[in-house]
């Protein structure tokens, strides 16, 4: 070490000057000749030998409780050998022929086969089971195709929540386009069946009662398709309504009604919920777009002092009632409602309104009846 032959020169140095017969400059001069020959005339530098510890510690794990910023996890890459995907194809394929029979088989091929799909995939071994994948997929055609034809009849028996596996599967058809090849000739059977299942009618029948006794009947029927494979303009239905009574406020002059009139009530369209279990349903949950009809009324005044005098107007309490359920519609730009929360009164899906808002009071319903093409 440096600094321990620099002490240990010093030391000898002393010690020999106390016993020559050199002068002291002679001495001085001699030291100071050792001192450059040995490179002591620069400050010492440290190291690690000098030292207890380190001046800097490498840093590491072991020197934290918690590294701070941890390592990132490789997972390890999943590998599958073509023995291995061949004896996974030849063990689900009794499910794949099997698939047909229900809808929990169906949903349970598919989820298996579309699994084994993708590990082929990633091992890029497509050419390897080309025979596998044609056969695998036609089975899963042949049973959405099935299963359409199931729920159709069904539907026909009166099983209105069966257009909604209908209408599942259509739109997975049309989704995944790459399998188009093998329900070629087979869609437009199924829309078919679809859009039958799908045919309704709707009962509209609205009673509300206001200000001082006054009250307006109004009512419609609209037969309408919940389902349509082609694209269609707005209203997907509609119907002329009924004004069918107007009620006065009492009035000591008396008021008659001379006429009522009432327009075309409008089924906008209809959005189906399809992301639900199919393999247990209890109902559709459609979302119901209506533009409510336009009324007016003409009342004649009785008594002598207005002679005769009539008035019209349009004042009919129903859109103030279901303010909170406003659309609007931008072909064509019009605004009406959003019926939802249908359920089931009679096997048929109804929406009910008996309340009282600021002083008026509604008892309307609206009623979805089935009427399947059969």
């Amino acid at each position: 070490m440096k600094t321990a032959l620099r002490a240990c020169l010093l030391a000898s140095l002393v010690s020999a000057s106390a016993f020559a017969a050199q002068s002291t400059e002679s001495v001085q001069q001699h030291l100071n000749d050792l001192i450059r020959q040995n490179g002591l005339d620069k400050p010492p530098t440290p190291t690690d030998d000098d030292l207890i510890a380190p001046l800097v510690l490498p840093p590491g794990d072991d020197d934290l409780i918690t590294p701070l910023v941890p390592p990132p996890v490789e997972p390890a890459p999943l590998v599958f050998t073509e023995p291995q995907l061949r004896a996974d194809y030849d063990r689900q394929y009794p499910g794949l022929k099997d698939a047909s029979a229900s809808e929990a088989r169906l949903d349970a091929a598919l989820s298996e086969f579309s699994a084994w799909r993708g590990r082929v995939r990633a091992m890029k071994l497509d050419a390897k089971f080309k025979a596998e994948i044609f056969e695998g997929w036609s089975l899963i055609a042949k049973a959405v195709e099935a299963s359409v034809n199931r729920a159709s009849t069904r539907c026909s028996a009166g099983e209105a929540v069966q257009l909604r596996t209908m209408v599942t599967w259509l739109a997975w058809i049309e989704k995944n386009q790459a399998l188009s090849p093998y329900f070629a000739g087979k869609v437009e059977a199924m829309e078919r069946k679809a859009e039958n299942c799908g045919t309704y009618e709707l009962e509209f029948d609205s009673r509300i009662t206001w200000g001082h006794g006054a009250s307006d009947h109004v009512r419609a029927v609209v037969p309408f398709k919940m389902y349509s494979a082609a694209p269609r303009l707005r209203p997907w239905g509609k119907a002329q309504a009924q004004y069918v009574q107007h009620t006065p406020e009492p009035d000591e002059c008396g008021m008659a009604v001379v006429k009522l009139e009432a327009q075309e009530m409008w089924v906008m369209n209809v959005q189906l919920n399809t992301h639900v279990n199919r393999s247990a349903p209890t109902h559709l949950d459609p979302v119901l777009f209506i533009v409510e009809p336009f009324v007016e009324k003409t009342i004649k005044m009785l008594c002598p002092l207005y002679n005769g005098h009539t008035s019209t107007d349009n004042q009919w309490f129903f859109d103030d009632m279901h303010d909170d359920e406003k659309v609007r519609f931008f072909n064509p730009a019009t605004e009406g409602l959003a019926i939802t929360d249908f359920t089931l009164e009679g096997g048929e899906l109804t929406k009910r309104y008996r309340r009282t808002i600021e002083g008026n009071v509604e008892d309307t319903v609206f009623i979805l009846h089935h009427k399947p093409v059969r």
